[in-house]
């Protein structure tokens, strides 16, 4: 809920750079139907419907963003390509096959991966690509990097080596990726920084209101950039059947 309080438009980690890459990685063209887990306020999903002229549902286990979502689709004018839903990416309630692509951008580390891959290949058409992008630990972390990043337990990065394992066991293969450094993570905590600013700045009752949240999000970010280099990385994966 303090995003929301903020109303921070939740971008992609690289922002609209970073969303170019998912569409050339994955040939997304104008007649797929894609499907967005975990898409927050909807920004993934509103590029590419805006930008590429899909057919889009943007979904989140908070029923919370639905609202915003369709707020912001109609603002920026695709609200007749996007649909905004309540949806849990361990028990979607999609029928199989029922989408061209599915992305899951910064969605699995927070939940049980390989039981959420197999819901997004059941739902995902046989010739169909599955996105996915994920922090991935390059070697054993510092442990109040480790700690910053997995939110003190409540999410778990894992290395390129153990998905490899879980791609196997799904019979999923990589078909096309791209790997971030660290700038990557300065572009995503961007907007919030600058929304601090500008509340303290101004006097904002909300920088008095989430004291606790804006330190322990700095926190996190100067752990980050104390730690972070050659440790951390953010990986693009373009995920196909067989």
């Amino acid at each position: 809920m303090f995003y929301i309080d903020l109303d921070l438009d939740l971008y992609s980690p690289g922002g609209d750079g970073f969303l170019r890459d998912v569409v050339s990685l994955s040939n997304i063209s104008k007649t797929d139907r894609l499907l967005e887990v975990g898409a927050s306020s909807g920004y993934c999903s509103r590029f590419l419907a805006k930008n590429y002229g899909c057919t889009t549902v943007a979904s989140d286990i908070n029923p919370a963003w639905v609202p915003v979502i369709e707020a912001k689709a109609k603002k920026d004018g695709v609200g007749k390509l996007l649909t905004a839903r309540r949806e849990d990416v361990l028990s979607l309630t999609f029928k199989r096959l029922s989408f061209d692509s599915v992305l899951a951008n910064g969605v699995l580390y927070f939940t049980d991966k390989e039981k959420a891959l197999r819901e997004l290949k059941r739902v995902t058409a046989k010739e169909g690509r599955i996105i996915m992008a994920e922090p991935i630990w390059l070697k054993n972390p510092p442990f109040r990097l480790r700690r910053a990043l997995e939110w003190e337990g409540q999410a778990l990065i894992e290395t390129r080596e153990r998905y490899d394992e879980i791609f196997k066991e799904l019979n999923l293969t990589v078909k096309a990726e791209k790997s971030y450094g660290l700038p990557i993570f300065e572009n995503y905590y961007q907007p919030a920084l600058d929304k601090i600013s500008l509340w303290k700045e101004i006097g904002s009752p909300y920088y008095t209101k989430h004291t606790a949240e804006i330190d322990n999000l700095l926190e996190e970010i100067g752990v980050v950039r104390e730690y972070g280099e050659g440790i951390i990385s953010y990986a693009l994966m373009v995920l196909v059947k067989g």
